[in-house]
């Protein structure tokens, strides 16, 4: 899970790789949830994917990502951060 994540963080943090990070994270949603507090769960996910889709030019796609953030974890501030910007 760890290394799945880093791959797609990297990819939503330099912009390059986009639709190997973009797998990979979509891989670390159907794995089961990481057991150890330090590691970031699927709101994490969702928010660098919207971050990929954002950069793929999909605005819909990244709302719908930033949403499924917040639906899993309504005080996750980047995806509340990332949807205001979005307006």
């Amino acid at each position: 899970y760890s290394s799945l994540y880093q791959v797609g963080n990297l990819a939503a943090l330099s912009g390059q790789f986009l639709d190997r990070g973009l797998a990979s994270l979509r891989h670390c949603l159907e794995l089961p949830p990481p057991t150890s507090p330090a590691l970031p769960g699927a709101p994490a996910a969702h928010y660098r994917i919207g971050m990929i889709l954002e950069k793929k030019n999909d605005p819909v796609g990244a709302r719908a990502e930033y949403e499924a953030a917040l639906k899993l974890d309504p005080k996750f501030t980047p995806a509340t951060d990332a949807l205001k910007k979005m307006k």
